[in-house]
């Protein structure tokens, strides 16, 4: 499976958990969990007391081209 067919997949729109490919086409599910979360929070508070003037995001999305 490649990304633009992930996208295309109305089955896999709009899920409230994130979905990745492996290096084989798979697809990866990947549920956020409590220690991942608390380990999020940590890094992203030691990052804002470092940059007082910046921005820190715990989780964004990423775009690309289609090529095809």
């Amino acid at each position: 499976m490649k990304w633009d067919e992930v996208c295309k997949d109305t089955l896999l729109q709009d899920l409230p958990y994130k979905v990745e490919l492996n290096e084989w086409g798979n697809i990866v599910m990947s549920p956020d969990s409590n220690r991942q979360g608390n380990l999020q929070t940590k890094i992203a508070s030691h990052l804002m007391s470092h940059l007082p003037d910046g921005t820190v995001l715990t989780a964004c999305s990423v775009e690309r081209a289609s090529f095809g």
